[in-house]
């Protein structure tokens, strides 16, 4: 049977959100979330050193989280979705569930237009000429 936690009180478990509350999924210890943090990381130009002293963190911290060698606490994965400005959904696959981070900027997208239909389909509409814009540059 899943685990149900409304409170967030175990900060070494995944919780991805469901109707009716966050469902425990279990830790978040895997490669695959190390490999997409590394590259994040580098995409946004810093290396370990950086990103650790921005979280309070040691470079070995996020040599072992990048190396899946430690379970990432659900905070810290908090912290470096935050960090790295992306939502912690593109670090852990949660299927067709959303999980939106507070104050990153998807999240105040979402927030401002989820009242309204039609400001959904504008967005939806101008998402859509964003991605032929970028398969037209190849």
């Amino acid at each position: 049977m899943a685990e149900w936690d409304t409170n967030f009180t175990n900060p070494g478990v995944c919780y991805q959100y469901a109707k009716g509350g966050f469902l425990n999924v279990g830790s978040l210890r895997d490669a695959t979330l190390g490999q997409k943090i590394r590259q994040t990381r580098l995409d946004a130009g810093l290396n370990q050193k950086e990103l650790g002293d921005q979280l309070g963190l040691s470079q070995d911290a996020i040599s072992r989280y990048e190396g899946g060698a430690r379970t990432l606490p659900l905070h810290i994965l908090r912290d470096i979705a935050r960090e790295l400005n992306r939502p912690m959904s593109y670090f852990v696959s949660c299927d067709d569930d959303v999980i939106l981070v507070k104050d990153t900027k998807l999240h105040a997208i979402v927030e401002d237009v989820q009242s309204s239909s039609e400001e959904i389909n504008l967005l939806y509409e101008f998402w859509g000429f964003l991605r032929f814009r970028r398969t037209q540059r190849g």
